[in-house]
């Protein structure tokens, strides 16, 4: 959902100075692979495990709203805790 999301909100303000989407970078392309995979798959995860999506994505706008307010407000502490945080359970993943 979140490549998905990121794809269309970069396409919507590249339509507004057509420069993003040409600026865009590996990283960009690796992060958003997901969203060329199939639509019809993704439509019917979604509707078969709607709760669960949706408590998802409730839980990430959660995040997502916290971190905007730090970067709002100015919070260079906030900030670095939770790019920390984040940085600590990706290290825990394995590769």
């Amino acid at each position: 959902m979140v490549a998905y999301t990121l794809v269309n909100a970069v396409a919507e303000l590249d339509a507004q100075d057509n420069k993003l989407i040409a600026l865009s970078a590996g990283g960009f392309r690796d992060f958003t692979r997901i969203a060329e995979s199939d639509a019809v798959m993704w439509r019917d995860i979604c509707l078969s495990n709607n709760k669960h999506i949706v408590d998802a994505i409730d839980c990430f706008q959660q995040v997502l709203d916290r971190l905007k307010q730090h970067i709002k407000n100015g919070n260079a502490q906030g900030l670095q805790k939770k790019f920390e945080a984040a940085r600590c359970v990706k290290q825990k993943l394995v590769d």
